[in-house]
């Protein structure tokens, strides 16, 4: 085996490692010296070493060549174990082109760069491989703007609570959703993951004129990200999404 599979292989497996090579190789003449010094030097930026099964191999050579090309060469830093790791096992049960694939990818690619590293949350690897792809369309467009909510609700006054929320307008477009009916699940969940809000900013009394007490409110509210979900969203996901 060569030095440069050597090199590459104190990293990944021996056969990802001839995998990656071999790509290198069939470049023309004039670039296959340069890219494996490329390769070789790169390699080293991701840490323990992994053992994948056949299948895995050819598609995570190929990862790896276009994130480590995303990044200037003179701004590679090693990327944290904690966070390269894991990625790469999620990466197993996922195919390219997956909008869940290219988050965990924008991930590693902000991990081994040494201006992003500092938004390459670790917590950020499992908060992905819990999101479907219509939260990963949520959160993508929430990345490009605010949504309004307004609602009715009903008011109970001898519990003191509000009842029966009645949705008047909602801007988000959940057509586009592969499930729109699970939207309110959906923005329920990336809450609960501190990503999105309901952002209240208005409140006005339905009040009964005759008994002259309050029967309800309307409300205004703003879905929008919350500050770590700002910082997820900008490791995480593209900035043309």
């Amino acid at each position: 085996m060569s030095d440069e599979i050597k090199a590459i292989s104190e990293i990944l497996d021996s056969k990802t490692a001839q995998k990656v090579y071999d790509d290198g190789l069939k470049l023309s003449v004039s670039e296959t010296g340069c890219a494996i010094t490329d390769l070789v030097k790169t390699a080293r930026i991701f840490t323990a070493p992994i053992q994948i099964a056949a299948a895995y191999q050819d598609r995570l050579a190929e990862w790896i060549n276009r994130t480590i090309r995303k990044v200037p060469e003179e701004r590679l830093i090693k990327a944290p174990a904690r966070i390269a790791g894991p990625i790469f096992e999620e990466l197993r049960y996922l195919e390219d082109g997956d909008v869940i694939t290219e988050m965990f990818l924008n991930l590693l690619t902000k991990a081994i760069d040494k201006e992003e590293q500092k938004f390459a949350h670790p917590g950020f690897v499992k908060i992905i491989g819990h999101l479907s792809p219509d939260e990963a369309l949520v959160l993508s467009c929430l990345k490009k703007r605010t949504y309004d909510e307004h609602y009715e609700s009903l008011y109970d006054p001898e519990k003191n609570i509000f009842h029966s929320k009645k949705i008047i307008l909602q801007e988000f477009e959940k057509g586009d959703l592969i499930y729109p009916d699970n939207f309110y699940v959906y923005t329920s969940h990336l809450a609960s993951l501190d990503l999105v809000r309901f952002n209240i900013y208005n409140q006005t009394p339905i009040w009964d004129e005759q008994q002259g007490v309050q029967k309800g409110e309307i409300g205004k509210a703003k879905l929008e990200l919350t500050e770590f979900g700002s910082m997820f969203v900008s490791a995480c996901l593209p900035d043309a999404a």
